[in-house]
């Protein structure tokens, strides 16, 4: 009967001993990433960077913050290179709906 008990009691402290490994994993939560810096030699890069959804949760004002970078970045990206009909396109599709009718 002892041996018994030493044994479910060995079996509770490795269990719990392996508990901090299980939730040190990947699962742990990231810190958030900073916002890149808006300039001409990135304008194109991030204006199609933005248009990606992230895949991981962001808060309302940091979604509306992309937004507004993804529209200043295309906006940039246009009028550095109107003759491009990608950046064109890209940069109606951040126009707000007043502005295209």
């Amino acid at each position: 009967m002892i041996v018994l008990w030493a044994g479910i009691f060995a079996a509770l402290v490795l269990a719990v001993l392996s508990l901090p490994s299980v939730f040190s994993g990947p699962d742990q939560p990231k810190l958030a990433q900073p916002e890149p810096v808006l300039m001409p030699q990135n304008a194109i890069e991030l204006c199609q960077q933005l248009f990606e959804e992230p895949r991981e949760y962001i808060d309302g004002d940091a979604q509306r913050r992309r937004w507004d970078l993804r529209h200043d970045a295309c906006k940039m990206a246009f009028e550095a290179n109107p003759a491009n009909a990608d950046l064109k396109a890209a940069y109606a599709r951040n126009l707000p709906y007043e502005k295209m009718t």
